[in-house]
């Protein structure tokens, strides 16, 4: 692997006091919670997922309203304590409790089944490289989640001990990587050609890569690529398509959040926002002495501020169910919904793909639309290219106020032939459904092809919205499997 480039960061510094930035006016939302200053996961719709000061975890919706939050029916025993949460997929986390390692999806705290392989006071971060597999660092090694089931990565056939930080973001090379940090410095895992798991060790001139205490990642935008980013007692990094940059803040930087195309950073006590695809940074007015928890892919922040926790925008950007910032799309078809944030209503949502424009109101819409009868017609992305594209969502809101949202995507479709649930459904029943919905399972029983017909809609959507499985989001390749089987008839 070639070695690190030296550069300072690319915005210029400006006195020593940080990144040359502009400020604005945040959008903030108090909330009634006190937590603690502890890392959390939030995603695309505002979900974030914290512990709170009794060290429970709570659930907080992006209005400041608390969600649902609940042990699984299937659970063996109680949650416990939380220790710490870590995300884990664009709507899971990874939550390390006093009653072992469990997962937080969709309202539902639930016992994975591989979390007892797991001693919970161990885990110390986790990445999600959206293949359908999580990786979870652990004081006693690397371990990875496929299927179901978990395995641990060896080198020479020892334990990789001590990792302090993961991430899942491109490695230098440009290809997919896991990337970790341990007192030897900077590794990243890699696949090559021939399906191998290989780690390659690397070197910042930018600053000491050693130990860091966090790294984050940045997804892929059409126009430029992701990034991975670096805190530690050196100072802030990046690793960018040209290589390794020092990001000088001016102060001390004590916390470090990204999802989608935005990194927050806590410098100075002060509230910074970079956002990847204007290159530019931003200083947040007014808000000091915070601790910043999270982000989401929306280009939120979750702060706490003397205890009390508060959610930050820029403005109050739509949010969207349905497409995930960075999302890798298989399927031809495409249904997604506006969510509006709390203040001035937005009677309209105008979306934007390839320069075709559809207008429709936000809490009934879909880009294909509606029927006569009021039911959700999906948008056909089959004449659109393979590659990287961008959904434009504009919002004008009552108070003559419109602020514009901009979701990145890839498509790459897969065959779109007619499958059977003999051959393509049950085998993934089998490895990643049955635990819950088998007739002796806490869920309802999808055992047999008629169960699963009669209920393929429903499947369908959840499978879509990453609500199911439980234990965390099936691979693209799984998930499009389910969603054409439906959308070609529901064959036996």
């Amino acid at each position: 692997m070639r070695s690190a480039l030296g550069a300072v960061a690319a915005a210029a510094l400006l006195g020593g006091c940080g990144p040359a930035a502009s400020t604005f006016d945040p959008a903030v939302v108090s909330t009634s919670f006190r937590v603690q200053d502890a890392p959390g996961f939030a995603d695309e719709r505002g979900d974030a997922m914290l512990i709170n000061a009794s060290g429970a975890l709570v659930r907080v919706k992006a209005d400041g309203q608390q969600g649902s939050l609940e042990p699984h029916p299937g659970n063996p025993g109680p949650v416990g304590a939380v220790r710490a949460v870590f995300p884990m997929g664009p709507h899971a986390a990874l939550v390390a409790a006093g009653g072992g390692v469990f997962v937080a999806q969709e309202g539902w705290i639930i016992d994975p089944g591989w979390g007892t392989a797991l001693d919970p006071a161990g885990v110390t971060g986790a990445a999600d490289p959206g293949d359908g597999t999580a990786w979870i660092a652990h004081q006693s090694g690397l371990f990875q989640v496929n299927g179901g089931a978990i395995s641990e990565l060896k080198l020479g056939g020892a334990s990789i001990t001590g990792i302090t930080a993961l991430a899942a973001a491109p490695a230098e090379d440009g290809s997919g990587g896991i990337w970790y940090s341990d007192a030897s410095g900077m590794h990243v895992v890699e696949t090559t050609s021939s399906q191998t798991l290989v780690v390659r060790s690397a070197t910042l001139s930018a600053g000491d890569a050693k130990n860091a205490t966090a790294l984050v990642a940045l997804g892929d935008g059409e126009r430029s690529a992701g990034e991975l980013w670096v805190l530690n007692a050196s100072g802030l990094s990046r690793l960018s398509s040209s290589g390794w940059h020092s990001v000088g803040m001016g102060a001390k930087v004590e916390g470090l959040a990204a999802r989608g195309r935005v990194v927050w950073v806590s410098a100075g006590g002060k509230l910074w926002r970079y956002d990847a695809d204007l290159d530019a940074w931003e200083i947040a007015k007014g808000l000091t002495n915070l601790r910043l928890l999270a982000a989401d892919a929306a280009g939120g922040a979750w702060i706490s501020v003397n205890g009390g926790l508060q959610a930050v925008e820029k403005e109050r950007t739509p949010r969207l169910v349905g497409l995930d910032t960075s999302e890798v799309l298989t399927v031809s078809d495409l249904l997604v919904r506006a969510l509006i944030p709390p203040g001035a209503d937005a009677q309209t949502v105008t979306y934007t793909l390839e320069g075709e424009q559809i207008v429709a109101g936000p809490t009934t819409f879909s880009l294909g639309g509606e029927a006569a009868d009021g039911s959700v017609m999906p948008y056909s992305l089959l004449g659109l290219a393979s590659g990287s594209h961008t959904l434009a969502v504009m919002a004008p809101y009552s108070d003559w106020t419109t602020v514009t949202r901009e979701i990145p995507f890839t498509y790459a479709p897969y065959d779109n032939a007619p499958l059977s649930w003999a051959v393509d459904i049950y085998p993934i029943h089998v490895s990643r459904c049955s635990r819950c919905h088998d007739p002796a399972g806490p869920a309802h029983d999808l055992s047999t092809f008629e169960l699963w017909k009669a209920d393929a809609a429903r499947i369908a959507a959840a499978v879509s919205d990453r609500r199911m499985p439980a234990d965390g989001p099936l691979d693209p390749l799984a998930r499009t499997k389910i969603i054409r089987w439906v959308q070609t008839g529901a064959a036996p």
